[in-house]
């Protein structure tokens, strides 16, 4: 990497803010040089849009509410460990779908009150 220093240039900056550039602060942008100096504008900061919010966390199971207004269940990986029991592994699968779908239920009970 070649490093310059560029001596009693004029540098103008534009802002996404008002605020002054605080002490110690960096900033994402383009710097430019032009006939009178260098330019530099600071980068559009992205907020990211959640796009599938997440309406329920579970151990096993997770429960999303697409764009479309479908709701989705995802399922987590799981390890099988010693002998396979049906029972003991399907009922706390069971118990969370439970929990998650309740929740569509109560969604869909406060839309029709």
């Amino acid at each position: 990497m070649k490093k310059t220093v560029y001596k009693n240039v004029e540098l103008t900056c534009a802002f996404q803010q008002a605020n002054d550039l605080q002490k110690n602060e960096c900033l994402q942008g383009v710097m430019s040089r032009n006939d009178k100096g260098f330019r530099f504008e600071e980068a559009v900061k992205h907020t990211r849009h959640h796009r599938n919010p997440k309406l329920y966390e579970g151990e096993h199971c997770s429960l999303v509410h697409r764009p479309n207004g479908k709701y989705q269940l995802h399922f987590k990986p799981f390890e099988v460990s010693g002998p396979f029991k049906l029972f003991d592994f399907s009922f706390p699968f069971y118990m969370e779908m439970m929990d998650a779908l309740r929740i569509i239920e109560r969604q869909t009970m406060e839309e029709e009150a």
